[in-house]
């Protein structure tokens, strides 16, 4: 990977911390799980 961007968002703590351990037990960070996210955006709109 080359260049890269920080995302800062503000979420509310219960949130963050159910979908980190829903992260942790599929293996990914979450900057893995954004980019995922993000991958899917852009693959939906071309």
């Amino acid at each position: 990977m080359g260049k890269t961007s920080t995302i800062r968002a503000r979420i509310e703590p219960d949130l963050k911390g159910k979908a980190e351990r829903i992260f942790q037990q599929l293996g990914l960070t979450t900057t893995q799980a954004i980019t995922l996210f993000y991958k899917q955006v852009e693959l939906k709109n071309e």
